[in-house]
Parts: structure tokens; sequence; C-alpha cells
């Protein structure tokens, strides 16, 4: 192409960017506001290999990001409500877009040079096209192909629409970047096929946990200062590995002291759960986040530091251990090992809800002074109805029907809920009132 044609060429997309009708339901489509505009999409040319499963062919390779997004009819099959009360029939498979996921791996990848994802986009060409593409082999023993695919013709977007939105949204700052996306492509199947496969897809891929990996890059940093200014200078997605490191640092320090209420109690990763184990390490180590997360960014809504962001590990370990010390004062039953599994106090909602209490107390508490309380101090203020109950916290095993806090369920509102009931018997102490209130 030449300089003058490509010059025109990148004024002709400009134009058709800035007349594109907005859609708010598959941010990734173009949708054009003129006849004209439409026929200035360009082809799509994808070198490939070819891969059989069974009677299906899948075609791997590669398309550049700018390329891709500036001229290919992609399409993401989102569902639509209004569509389906007012025609009654199924539209769409795949929820909307979330911008703000989209906008994040959109700024990891401009953040730094070193920033990759080895993810792969899954696109479907469906039936109804099939006859427009073209498939030339290149090299007979490799089974490579170029595969060209017309303007106009719709490329459905199976998997990796986060992903796209998020270098759409990236590319329109930046000045045609060196990014290649991997693909994996098929050719021919239907819309419910296509759907089958996204199903299969997001069915089968489990959510992996990276609870380990994060405990390992946490290690390194705290051995190489200068591993760990690379990894902080590489954007969002390592933004909490400081507080992982000293969440984690924690958690062992807790799980390995002979005494300590959660002596063997966690459940630590590619270990086998026992009958001792009661809640994951990810959870746990989810649950110091109120605490311990350095969440304050100034402005005019300022957030107040959390309790532990700055106290040294030792001192933070100390405190979390007297506190759940005192909570077994309370209620010893409920922390006995042959009633491990009887009672959530331990558990993903005990666990999370009693931390956010401990958060509650030192936001409006005098938190230095709540640090250094002893666990006879912790037995007094948490006397409180709610914990010296514990059918409250029964599990119910064995289709018996569990306790209330139990039946609220494991969720973020769920704890937040038994939180603010837990606190609200607090204020009402007169320990706490007279010794620890702000």
């Amino acid at each position: 192409m030449t300089e003058e044609k490509k010059t025109s060429s990148n004024q002709m997309l400009t134009v058709l960017q800035e007349t594109k009708s907005p859609d708010t339901r598959s941010p990734i489509g173009k949708e054009f506001s003129t006849v004209t505009a439409m026929t200035k999409l360009m082809p799509i040319t994808v070198y490939a290999i070819s891969s059989i499963q069974n009677e299906q062919e899948l075609f791997i390779g590669k398309v550049r990001a700018k390329d891709f997004l500036e001229n290919a009819d992609s399409k993401v099959d989102v569902y639509d409500p209004k569509k389906q009360r007012t025609t009654g029939s199924s539209t769409g498979y795949q929820r909307d877009v979330s911008k703000r996921k989209a906008e994040d791996f959109g700024r990891f990848m401009q953040k730094h040079p070193a920033n990759f994802t080895a993810s792969s986009l899954y696109l479907n060409i469906r039936d109804a096209d099939v006859d427009k593409v073209r498939k030339t082999k290149v090299h007979e023993n490799g089974e490579l192909y170029k595969i060209t695919i017309p303007d106009h013709t719709k490329i459905w977007v199976v998997d990796g629409q986060h992903r796209l939105e998020g270098l759409h949204k990236m590319l329109d700052v930046t000045d045609d970047p060196d990014i290649e996306i991997p693909i994996l492509l098929t050719i021919g199947l239907s819309r419910t096929e296509e759907m089958f496969q996204f199903v299969t897809m997001n069915k089968a891929r489990a959510n992996v946990k990276v609870d380990l990996a994060e405990r390992n890059l946490a290690n390194t940093m705290r051995k190489d200062k200068t591993f760990k200014l690379n990894v902080m200078q590489r954007g969002s997605i390592f933004k909490d590995i400081e507080f992982v490191d000293k969440a984690v640092t924690i958690m062992d320090e807790l799980v390995d002291t002979p005494g300590s209420p959660w002596y063997n109690r966690v459940l630590l990763p590619n270990e086998h759960k026992t009958e001792l184990t009661t809640v994951s390490s990810a959870s746990f180590v989810d649950s110091l986040e109120p605490l311990m997360k350095k969440t304050f960014s100034g402005g005019k809504k300022q957030k107040p530091k959390p309790a532990l962001a700055d106290v040294d590990v030792e001192a933070a370990s100390r405190h979390i251990n007297a506190v759940w010390k005192g909570l077994r004062l309370v209620k010893p039953v409920m922390f006995e090992k042959k009633n491990a599994c009887y009672f959530v106090i331990q558990h993903t909602i005990g666990t999370m809800a009693i931390h956010l209490v401990l958060m509650k107390m030192h936001t409006n508490g005098d938190s230095e002074k709540l640090r250094k309380a002893s666990a006879e101090d912790w037995k007094k203020l948490f006397s409180i109805k709610s914990l010296k109950n514990e059918t409250l916290w029964n599990k119910g095993e064995k289709g018996e029907y569990g306790g209330k806090f139990t039946n609220y369920g494991t969720n973020k509102k769920s704890f937040s809920f038994i939180a603010d009931l837990l606190y609200k018997e607090i204020q009402k102490n007169k320990f706490w009132i007279n010794e620890y209130k702000d």
C-alpha cells in the first residue's frame, strides 16, 4: 500500500470511528451510520495451522490487534432482556462486557512493555457465512493455511471479549502498539453449537486459584528488591502483592504455633483437607484484607488507613492471635477439635465476619490500645449474646437445619450483615464503652 493510500485509509477509519453508532450491548462490534461507511471495512487475513479434534477442525493463529479492531466486523452475542420481553424469544447467551474489567486489562497491557497475556481469543464464523471465507493451504507438510475473511463477514467473539474490549480502549490512546493476539478460530459452527462451546469452556474451566503462586511471588519479592521493583511497576494485577505477603506470613504464624486457635486449622495450598481444617488459606488471607490492605488514596472522601496496614508482621500476628484466643475463652466448645466441623465460627463465615467486626472496632475505637489488648481483654469485649450462643453458629451436619448465621450463606453481603449484628452488640458492651471506644 502506498503512503498516500495508507494515509487515506487511516483517515477513512478515523471517520468510521467517529460516525459509528454507539452499541451499548456489544461495544466490540461495529455499527455504522451510513451505507457508504459500511463499504469501507477491509478483509482480515489470518495465517493459521489446522488442528483436528474428533470431527471438528480448529485453526490456531494470530492477528494484529490494531488491524482486527479497525477492520473486523466482530460481535459478542449479548443477551438483551428488552428484546426477550417484547418478542418472547431467546436473545443472546453472554453477559454485557464489564467496562471495569476491560479497562483494567487495557491499562495492564499499556502499563509496561513486559506485560502480556498468554490467553487466546476464541472466534467463530457461523454456518451462514462459511461460504464467504477462503482457505488456501500454504505449506503442505505444516498444515499451514492462509484464511481470508472478507469485509462485512460477522466474526463472533465466543471467549475473550473483555481482553478485546480492553485493547480497544487502550488503542484509542496508543499509537499503533506492537500487539498481536493469539486466536482459536472455528469456521461453520451454528449459533447453537457456538453456545454449547461457550458453556463447555466455562463449565470445564475451573476457577484456578492463584494463592500458591502469589505466596511464592511475595516470598521472592521479599528476598529480591530488584524483582520487587519490577513487579510493582507492572500494573494493577500485582498491586495487592505486598498485602498478600504480609497476610500469608501472619497466617503461617497462627497456623504453625501450638496453642493458637488456628493451629493446623487452615487448609494450605496443595494439602489435603482433614477433619481439623476448616477454612482455605485463600479465604483466610481474603478475610484479613479490611484490616491490612492499603486502600487510603486521599481526595475529598478520605478513607481511614486499615488498622494493621503499617504494623509489623510480628505485632500483627500477636494481635490476631489474642483476638481469637479471646473468642475461644468466650465459648470454648466451638473451638474444640472434636467440634471443628460442627460450628462455623472458624469456617469462612465466621472468619470473614469476625475480621470485619475487628475492622469496625479499630475504625471507631482506640486502635493502638486494641492492638495491645490481651486475650482476657478480648474475652470481655466479645462477651455478647451472639458469641455466647453456640447454636447460632451450628453448621447443621447430616440434614440438620443449621444455625442462624450458617443459613445467611457465604457471600460478602452475608458476612457484612453478621458483622453488623455483632458490632451492634459490642457497642452496648460497657467494657468497650469505658476502655476502648473513641
